[in-house]
Formats: C-alpha cells, sequence, structure tokens
C-alpha cells in the first residue's frame, strides 16, 4: 500500500478527522463522542487554559491523508521565546495530541502509516534558523534516473534561501532502502 501524505489540515477534512478523534475516545469510553465542533475549536486558542494558552506563538494540525482517508492526524504547539513563558515551555513545542487509524484486517501496514506523520511532526519541531524541511519528496518510480529528484531539491533551495535557509532536512522510513538511498544521492545524510 502507499504511503500516506502529510500535509496541513484543510477544513474538509473536519469530518474524517472527527471520525479519526472519535475512534480514539470510544476505546476510552465506550458510547462517547465529540462533535466536529468540539474538535475544530481545539484546533484554536484555548481560553479556558489561560496559563499556557497564551503563551502559544503557533499551532499546526497536520493530517496523513492516504487514497482520499484521514488516516492519522497531529495537532502541535510552538511555544514562544520570551521571558513571559515558563522555563520549561520556553522557545519549546508540543504534540498536543496524535490519532492514528487503528489496525484492522483490511488495513494491516496501519500501525506503519504512522511512522510518517509522527516523522513530519518530528520535522516541525526540528526547524531552526536556517533549516527548512522537504515534506513529501516524490518521483515516480518510472521517472527516477532521470535526475528530477535533484532538480526538485535544487529549485527548492533557489526559492529558500533568499529568505534565510542554508540546510534542508529530509525524513523516510529507515525501511524504505530506496527513498534513503535518493536522499543520500542527492546529498543527505544520516
Amino acid at each position: 500500500m502507499s504511503l500516506p501524505v502529510v500535509r496541513p489540515f484543510r477544513r474538509d477534512d473536519r469530518d474524517q478527522l472527527t471520525d479519526l478523534v472519535n475512534a480514539h475516545v470510544a476505546v476510552v469510553v465506550p458510547g462517547l463522542s465529540v462533535s466536529v465542533n468540539t474538535v475544530l475549536s481545539h484546533l484554536e486558542r484555548q481560553p479556558g487554559e489561560f496559563i499556557t494558552d497564551p503563551w502559544v506563538a503557533e499551532r499546526v494540525t497536520l493530517v496523513a491523508e492516504r487514497s482520499h482517508s484521514v488516516v492519522a492526524a497531529a495537532h502541535l504547539l510552538r511555544y514562544r521565546a520570551d521571558a513571559e513563558v515558563g522555563e520549561a515551555c520556553r522557545d519549546s513545542g508540543e504534540i498536543d495530541w496524535f490519532v492514528c487509524r487503528p489496525p484492522a484486517s483490511f488495513w494491516p501496514d496501519a500501525e506503519q502509516a504512522g511512522d510518517r506523520p509522527m516523522a513530519a511532526c518530528l520535522a516541525q519541531f526540528a526547524r531552526a534558523e536556517g533549516l527548512a524541511d522537504v515534506g513529501n519528496l516524490h518521483v515516480e518510480a518510472a521517472a527516477h534516473g532521470q535526475g528530477l529528484e535533484n532538480r526538485l531539491l535544487a529549485e527548492a533551495a533557489d526559492r529558500l534561501r533568499p529568505a534565510g535557509t542554508d540546510r534542508l532536512l529530509a525524513y523516510e522510513q529507515a525501511d524504505d532502502t530506496a527513498a534513503v538511498d535518493l536522499l543520500r544521492a542527492a546529498g543527505f545524510r544520516s
């Protein structure tokens, strides 16, 4: 089965994201579910959390999509770096929540499908001054060996350089040797 594509949440993902959240909620409290509005409101400011919520500088929700289905999602928080922020949270990030489609007989690789979005979460936190991450570099197998990967990476580097980016971060599943080899051939180190 193909690997999921990780991308930012879009409003039209709301129903599938809510179904995924409810699959996890029902395991903890059978019969309980949350509404689409509850899930969407959690993606925004949390005024009831009056201590740490004002410290949040950035909220990002990522979804992993496979065959037009949301199979995993994560909500990330990045805290400001100024003195108003508590020392334990200052200039840090957290995965507020992460959900992944549970294993099923019709989807035997469900657990592995969570690896890619988790790697994307970690890459979000790895961003620092001068560093950008390659979210999804994919070239069809029929086009391998034509140098497209290098041309795409060079174009990305040319567009990112004026913004101060001088390093790229890429991630693949460790057992996907073909993808890892392509990145190494393009100059990436592990």
